[in-house]
């Protein structure tokens, strides 16, 4: 089954044509990736038109840390506070490919209110009155997790065959989803490296992302996580961009349409290379036959 073309804001986003870029924009205190240097409404809104203007497609605002180290969980209120002022900013500012990271139906409702047209929800539609929210999106990321993200933790989980795991969940939330409305076609599928998968398994899933094609675009996020620190010793997650460049262009390879990343200039530079080698090696797959 082939994926559908997808809207988000005026972005039509057209499988195969290229490889599509979401920008993260943390405003969390407790960031794992950048130490909350965007914690501020201000900061987060200018880091967030800095990534538009080198080269992200989508901008993806979360107010609460994933990490296995962050503080623990976020009021209400404050999941509030810190998203939607910058998300309604940055509509102001012209930008409509918004995203809004959150698992939250009354975070995730506020911020379509206010300018998002994407939900990022890592709990893929399980949590309270979430379904219908996600219905009412323009478009919705759902990912696959198993308890806290991670290497360390993902090795405390043990699959009998991840990809199947992941294809039947996937078609599990469809399914269900569908029932309050969400079409697939409007569905962004994130089969969620590093959370709850060990070293092994995130490399699995890099290596396999077009099993997730499940008449859904697919969305790959690697950027400075942990299973990079396994394979590089480098331990400081704001140094791991050179390598997540490696699994970035494996996943493209495999099948991946979007690429979730903090350094948009990096994957931008990296995409629009690997996509046009892509692109000359199908137009002219006859001579690579004859060799």
């Amino acid at each position: 089954m082939s994926a559908p073309n997808i809207f988000c804001g005026s972005l039509k986003l057209v499988p195969g044509e290229r490889t599509y870029i979401m920008g993260i924009v943390n405003t969390t205190p407790d960031s794992f990736s950048d130490g909350g240097l965007y914690y501020s409404t201000s900061k987060a809104i200018d880091h967030g038109l800095k990534l538009i203007d080198q080269g992200a497609d989508i901008l993806d605002i979360g107010g609460v840390s994933t990490a296995p180290t962050s503080r623990g969980p976020v009021e209400l209120e404050e999941e509030l506070k810190r998203v939607v002022p910058v998300i309604s900013g940055l509509a102001q500012h012209g930008i409509r490919a918004l995203s809004v990271d959150t698992s939250h139906a009354v975070v995730a409702q506020r911020a379509l209110e206010h300018g998002a047209s994407w939900i990022n929800d890592q709990e893929a539609g399980r949590g309270e009155n979430m379904p219908q929210v996600l219905a009412q999106a323009q478009g919705c990321v759902l990912m696959h997790r198993r308890g806290q993200s991670g290497v360390q933790a993902g090795e405390n989980y043990t699959y009998k065959n991840i990809q199947q795991e992941i294809s039947d969940f996937f078609e599990e939330r469809l399914a269900c989803l569908a029932l309050w409305g969400l079409k697939r076609e409007c569905v962004v599928l994130d089969p969620g490296v590093g959370f709850g998968k060990g070293l092994a398994d995130s490399l699995s899933i890099i290596n396999n992302m077009a099993n997730y094609n499940q008449g859904a675009l697919t969305m790959l996020g690697v950027s400075r996580k942990s299973f990079l620190e396994r394979l590089t010793c480098i331990t400081e997650a704001a140094k791991r961009d050179d390598a997540g460049l490696g699994a970035m262009a494996a996943g493209i390879m495999s099948g991946a349409h979007i690429l979730r990343v903090h350094n948009v200039k990096a994957a931008y530079d990296m995409t629009r290379v690997l996509d046009a080698c892509l692109k000359a090696r199908v137009e002219h797959e006859d001579l690579y036959q004859t060799r």
